[in-house]
C-alpha cells in the first residue's frame, strides 16, 4: 500500500467519523434526547424489516436501472468519464472495499438521509450527496450520485428510517464492487 493510499484511507476514515458524530451530537444537544432517542430521530429503527427489505430491493433495482440508462446515455453522448472511478477503486485493497460496504454506506445513509434529508429536503441533501462523490474524479459519478440520492431520500421518506436506503445502497455497491473485482 502506497503512502498516498494510506493518506486517502485515513482521510476517508476521518470524514466518516464526522458524518457519524456531527448528526448525533447535533440531535442530542438540540433536541435534548438520550442516546437511543437520538438514534431513532436519525432514522436508526425499523417498524417492519420485511417492508424495509422490499423497499431496499426495489431501491436497488431503481439504482441499477439509473446507472444502466445513464451509462448508455453518457456513452452515446461521448461524455462517460466513469473510467476514473473504476481505476481508483481497482487500486484499493479488498479490506478497504469491505470497509466501504461495512462502514461507509451506513455512515452516508445516516448523514445524508437520516440527518440532512429531514432538515434540508430531498433535493439539497441529494445535491450534497452528489458533491460528496466528487473525489472519484467523474462528473457522471456526481450527477448519478445526485439522482441516486433522490431515489434513496424518497425511500427514506416513505419508510421513515434509514434501513431500506442502507439495504438499497449496500446491494448496489456490492454489485458494483463485485463487478470490479471479478472483471
Amino acid at each position: 500500500m502506497s503512502l498516498l493510499q494510506i493518506t486517502l484511507n485515513i482521510s476517508q476514515f476521518s470524514i466518516l467519523l464526522v458524518l457519524l458524530l456531527i448528526p448525533f451530537i447535533w440531535v442530542r444537544i438540540r433536541n435534548k434526547l438520550g442516546f437511543v432517542e437520538s438514534l431513532k430521530n436519525l432514522g436508526v429503527h425499523t417498524n417492519s424489516i420485511k417492508m424495509d427489505l422490499l423497499f431496499g430491493l426495489f431501491g436497488f433495482l431503481l439504482l441499477f436501472l439509473l446507472v444502466f440508462v445513464s451509462g448508455i446515455i453518457t456513452t452515446v453522448a461521448g461524455v462517460n468519464d466513469t473510467a476514473a472511478v473504476e481505476t481508483l477503486l481497482k487500486e484499493q485493497s479488498l479490506l478497504f472495499l469491505f470497509f466501504i460496504l461495512a462502514v461507509q454506506v451506513p455512515a452516508e445513509e445516516f448523514f445524508f438521509r437520516g440527518f440532512l434529508t429531514p432538515r434540508t429536503g430531498v433535493i439539497l441533501s441529494s445535491v450534497l450527496f452528489g458533491i460528496a462523490h466528487a473525489g472519484y474524479g467523474s462528473y457522471v459519478e456526481i450527477m448519478v450520485a445526485i439522482l441516486a440520492g433522490i431515489i434513496l431520500a424518497y425511500i427514506y421518506k416513505e419508510r421513515g428510517n434509514i434501513v431500506a436506503p442502507i439495504i438499497a445502497h449496500e446491494l448496489f455497491n456490492l454489485l458494483s464492487l463485485a463487478t470490479l473485482v471479478i472483471v
